[in-house]
């Protein structure tokens, strides 16, 4: 089965997947490329925000995710500024990915951008050429088109159903997936 992946898209987990760093997970591809591989982002592994990086960082972080399995000591920011913070990776319209930390910094300072509005991620998922691929046919992924509002406005709790619901889009036996499916 040949799978196309693009930046901007949602790698929703399967009930297959059994890997406990991505049970249930909603990941967001922020780039992806046949010959090296994709990065990603998971939108929905709350964690706590350690005390260490609440003091560290010269703004609030109310919310932190884990990115992924991969370098936990990174911070990622997926955010909405990107055409006023230099370097930022559109991955999707309305959403960016990293960018001048610095200046970042200085609009959370300045309070030209809401770090409320933001997610910060800590480590990131990553996979190698062909392994992604090799995930798909195991049936480990479902793939479904990204949206702003999926990122930023659906509550975490959700994320995993909405997204299957997305997937649903141009899969209708997962059109009406209910929020938690033990209900069903």
């Amino acid at each position: 089965m040949q799978t196309s992946v693009k930046r901007g898209d949602l790698l929703i987990a399967s009930a297959s997947l059994v890997d406990p760093n991505f049970v249930r997970s909603v990941v967001l591809v922020c780039d992806h490329s046949d010959a090296s591989g994709t990065f990603g982002l998971i939108l929905n592994r709350p964690i706590a925000v350690p005390e260490a990086l609440k003091k560290s960082l010269p703004f609030p972080v109310a919310r932190l995710y884990q990115g992924g399995p991969v370098r936990l000591e990174t911070m990622q920011v997926i955010h909405p500024y990107g055409q006023t913070i230099p370097q930022s990776l559109e991955v999707l319209p309305g959403t960016w990915v990293g960018g001048d930390f610095g200046i970042m910094q200085e609009g959370f300072r300045e309070g030209r951008f809401d770090p409320d509005r933001c997610r910060f991620c800590l480590g990131y998922s990553g996979w190698g050429e062909g392994q992604l691929a090799g995930e798909f046919e195991q049936d480990a992924w479902l793939l479904a088109e990204g949206s702003a509002d999926l990122v930023f406005q659906t509550p975490v709790t959700r994320l995993w159903a909405q997204a299957v619901r997305a997937y649903g889009c141009s899969h209708p036996m997962f059109r009406h997936f209910p929020d938690d499916p033990s209900y069903n």
